[in-house]
């Protein structure tokens, strides 16, 4: 069974104005793959290709809403750590 593509929230330029994250991460790539990969410094254009696809994932992940995981909570999270110390230490926890 293959997973259905994820949910691709708009670009909200309500929120902080324009231009959006997605668009100025979309400029500095097109500038890196345009401007400076076509420079002929080979270390710069592979650095500049590095960078650009570093761009890339980090606007899919912008694209897509964000999934609570579980543990993402400050109750969960101290229930996880007090657990964790009664096993490793019982008497930690009695001097509190």
């Amino acid at each position: 069974m293959v997973a259905p593509p994820p949910t691709v929230r708009p670009d909200d330029p309500t929120r902080y104005g324009r231009p959006t994250a997605r668009e100025l991460i979309e400029a500095v790539r097109e500038f890196l793959t345009e401007e400076v990969m076509a420079s002929g410094d080979r270390r710069l254009a592979y650095q500049a290709r590095v960078a650009g696809n570093a761009l890339a994932i980090v606007a899919r992940e912008l694209a897509q809403e964000p999934v609570d995981h579980e543990g993402d909570d400050w109750t969960t999270l101290a229930l996880a750590v007090r657990d964790r110390l009664t096993v490793a230490n019982p008497r930690h926890l009695a001097r509190s």
